[in-house]
């Protein structure tokens, strides 16, 4: 799943700053990748890729 997360990612021209994963209750992985994007709109169509990649049921947005 993390190669699927990280191809999709660059074909979308986004920068990978850092990832961090691990194993929650019930055998699910947190991933959390520190990304660059170009503005709200492009960040708003990064997430619905991800979500469309088989395996991943929610992406969030934080602040760093």
């Amino acid at each position: 799943m993390l190669l699927d997360i990280s191809t999709q990612l660059d074909s979308m021209g986004v920068d990978i700053h850092s990832i961090n994963t691990q194993a929650s209750k019930g055998g699910r992985v947190i991933m959390t990748f520190v990304i660059s994007v170009d503005n709200l709109v492009h960040l708003k169509k990064v997430m619905n890729k991800l979500l469309r990649i088989n395996g991943i049921t929610q992406v969030d947005r934080s602040f760093v």
